[in-house]
């Protein structure tokens, strides 16, 4: 509830208040990577890049694999789902091995 109530914050034009619904929701999640990202792109939209960058920082220690993989991968990093189907069929693709 909290992710998508930052999400219409920031989307009205709301993002100091979106600041403050993302912090709430990285503390009730400590270890996703998702809200960390969120709350960076907010504290973005109200120029504070120092923060932001310690949270993109935060986010990189939980999963370091967001740096080298693919736009299509990302999402399903952030959201603990580190395999994909491959176009070849059901080989799959860990990101533990890229």
């Amino acid at each position: 509830m909290l992710e998508l109530l930052g999400q219409v914050q920031q989307a009205t034009g709301d993002a100091t208040l979106a600041v403050g619904t993302f912090s709430k929701l990285v503390a009730a999640q400590p270890d996703a990577v998702g809200p960390l990202l969120r709350l960076a792109g907010a504290l973005v939209a109200v120029k504070d890049y120092d923060k932001a960058i310690e949270k993109l920082r935060e986010a990189l220690k939980i999963n370091p694999e967001l740096l080298r993989s693919e736009p299509a991968d990302r999402h399903r990093l952030r959201h603990g789902r580190p395999q994909r189907a491959s176009s070849a069929g059901d080989q799959g693709y860990s990101a533990a091995t890229a």
